[in-house]
């Protein structure tokens, strides 16, 4: 079994596991039921998390801004309906 300390230092693998982590140190800081040394150890733990937890947030947004980017740049679909009646009312313009 491992103890508190390996847990502590094992990386994550996952987005979800890390900010799970990281809350459960905020509260074990907040109830105040923990000694310094302790509370040093998981303020420290916590910096680390949050860092890699900022550090996968702006990977998900650059990400999300080249998707949105690379559609920005593409051709709307035309539809069909819509070009068939601009088309009927070029024609009526040019009949009257």
């Amino acid at each position: 079994m491992q103890t508190r300390r390996q847990k502590m230092n094992k990386p994550n693998s996952s987005f979800r596991d890390s900010l799970d982590e990281l809350e459960s140190i905020t509260q074990q800081l907040e109830s105040d039921k923990i000694g310094l040394d302790e509370a040093i150890e998981h303020f420290e733990r916590g910096s680390k998390l949050a860092a890699q937890l900022q550090t996968e947030l702006k990977k998900a947004q650059l990400k999300v801004e080249k998707i949105k980017a690379r559609f920005d740049t593409e051709q709307p679909a035309v539809d069909i309906a819509t070009e068939s009646d601009s088309s009927s009312e070029e024609r009526l313009d040019t009949e009257l």
